[in-house]
């Protein structure tokens, strides 16, 4: 079973850390690049998505804390 969800990430000292990991999407769900505000973490910018099977479900977005 595939787990839908939104991860958080930010950069400390030249690494990606992950902050949090959150179920679900957000909606809309962002293209890549587009900016993004998480309540709780600020503004934030789609980094990445990751899609499933054959019809491409969006499983997770990756988010980084700006």
């Amino acid at each position: 079973m595939v787990t839908i969800k939104t991860t958080i990430w930010s950069n400390d000292q030249g690494k990606t850390v992950l902050v949090a990991e959150q179920p679900g999407l957000p909606s809309p769900i962002p293209k890549r690049g587009q900016s993004v505000f998480m309540p709780g973490f600020g503004d934030t910018v789609c980094t990445g998505i990751t899609t499933s099977g054959s019809d491409k479900e969006v499983v997770e977005v990756q988010l980084t804390i700006r």
